[in-house]
């Protein structure tokens, strides 16, 4: 490796949190470029998490085929926690960065492991396999933190994915359900109630009780249980992190005003009950549409579901390097039939990828013809079929 580190605490450093100390810096080209990134800290060169993000735009600036306006190079928006977003001066096209450095945190991961569970979830074999996989650091410090500019967020994002998809289908969709709201109540008040929070109140509600009880017929009571737990987490100001409980998600992240107006609002939501749902524009579109053009609705929904499919083969190929796929799922759509029967005869990534293209631009020809925008029209279907 041409860049070695090693992750060290200070006495300012707050839980879940890490300074990165440099053991070695060979001359490659690309590691030169990251040399300005490290700060002599009482005779330990760390490497700065604000310095990096720095040299990461700058990077990738002069590296982007993006479209420029003017010959002029693609710009970057507000940094917002540890990615740099750029986006194009012709603000067509934007993406988030997010450095992260993989490294082995023996201390966290053997709390997280060790820690005493009342129930059967995570079973001892997720448990140790979690355990097993790499923690990464990305750069954002603590806010307040005197050592800000230096320090970086210890994630475990490798296990939190591998405990997210031994979770049932009642539990998915009760992540789906509070993200949902979150965005269309709590959000627009306070940045903090992201799908992260969502997420980790989903993994302590589903370690701190039977699976028994996570059934789709528990699901509104689940939900309201969900924003219950939710809103003492806002009242406290405190709300533990599920892979690192030392953690506070919410320390000195919400203001006395964003605290008492979200509790407003999860209340307001507690009132009416399964009807808050409707507040969810994704479910009042899909009932309206579902009412008026059951056919169109049901179309859609099977697109989607075609896309999932598909996507999830994409990435098992990609991860796992498969070569074969074996069969594919009923198809009541005659137009999208063949794109399943490809499915038999497909062998690599080229392949899916090919015919997830073709589930969302059946009518390529006819708008090549129009001479149109296909990258835009492919984004608004993708993002309308999946929605």
């Amino acid at each position: 490796m041409p860049i070695n580190f090693l992750c060290y605490k200070s006495r300012n450093t707050a839980p879940g949190y890490t300074l990165l100390k440099l053991i070695s810096l060979q001359e490659a080209d690309y590691s030169m470029r990251f040399y300005r990134c490290l700060v002599d800290i009482d005779g330990k060169l760390s490497l700065s998490s604000d310095d990096l993000k720095q040299c990461l735009k700058e990077l990738f600036i002069r590296t982007s085929h993006w479209p420029r306006k003017n010959g002029k190079f693609a710009m970057s928006r507000d940094n917002q926690g540890p990615s740099c977003q750029m986006e194009s001066l012709n603000g067509q096209q934007s993406e988030d960065v997010v450095a992260a450095i993989p490294c082995d945190c023996p201390r966290l991961i053997s709390a997280w492991r060790n820690r005493p569970r009342p129930y059967d979830w995570p079973s001892r074999e997720l448990i140790n396999n979690v355990s097993s996989l790499k923690a990464h650091a990305v750069p954002v410090g603590y806010k307040g933190s005197p050592l800000h500019f230096l320090e970086w967020r210890i994630y475990f994002t490798l296990g939190e994915i591998r405990l997210i998809e031994h979770l049932n289908e009642c539990q998915i969709k009760l992540i789906i359900l509070l993200k949902m709201i979150a965005q269309e109540e709590l959000k627009p008040i306070c940045r903090e109630m992201s799908s992260y929070v969502m997420k980790n109140i989903v993994l302590w509600l589903a370690e701190s009780f039977p699976s028994a009880l996570f059934q789709e017929r528990n699901i509104i009571k689940l939900l309201i249980n969900s924003l219950k737990v939710l809103k003492q987490c806002i009242r406290n100001r405190k709300f533990p992190s599920y892979m690192i409980e030392s953690r506070n998600l919410f320390a000195d992240r919400i203001s006395d005003i964003e605290a008492l107006q979200l509790c407003q609002k999860i209340d307001t939501c507690l009132c009416q009950g399964p009807k808050m749902l409707l507040k969810c524009k994704k479910i009042r579109d899909g009932l309206a549409l579902f009412r008026t053009q059951p056919g169109v609705f049901n179309q859609l929904s099977e697109c989607r579901q075609l896309l999932l499919t598909f996507y999830h083969q994409l990435l098992t190929l990609q991860a796992q390097e498969l070569v074969r796929l074996n069969g594919y799922p009923a198809c009541e759509n005659l137009q999208l039939r063949p794109a399943f029967e490809k499915i038999d005869q497909t062998s690599s990534v080229e392949d899916i990828a090919a015919i997830i293209e073709d589930i969302i631009l059946l009518d390529l020809d006819s708008l090549l013809f129009r001479e149109v925008d296909i990258d835009q029209i492919r984004m608004r279907r993708v993002e309308y079929m999946l929605s």
